[in-house]
């Protein structure tokens, strides 16, 4: 895991700890300084082929941790 990455998945398990549901990419992007919404879903998405997150599609805000 990059260290982008890695930054991006701990404040979405943060998130979702404290919220009970996932942040959208907006947040996402607000929150940590990216600078480009597709930057964040890039990254979303290679956390999800590591194994680390799980979205369930057609769904808002479904990101959530590995189990």
């Amino acid at each position: 895991m990059t260290p982008r990455q890695q930054q991006v998945f701990d404040y979405i398990k943060s998130f979702i700890e404290a919220k009970g549901f996932s942040p959208t990419a907006n947040e996402i992007v607000a929150s940590l300084g990216i600078k480009h919404r597709s930057q964040a879903h890039t990254i979303i998405d290679a956390l999800i082929n590591k194994g680390a997150l799980v979205r369930e599609y057609g769904k808002r805000r479904s990101l959530q941790v590995a189990a």
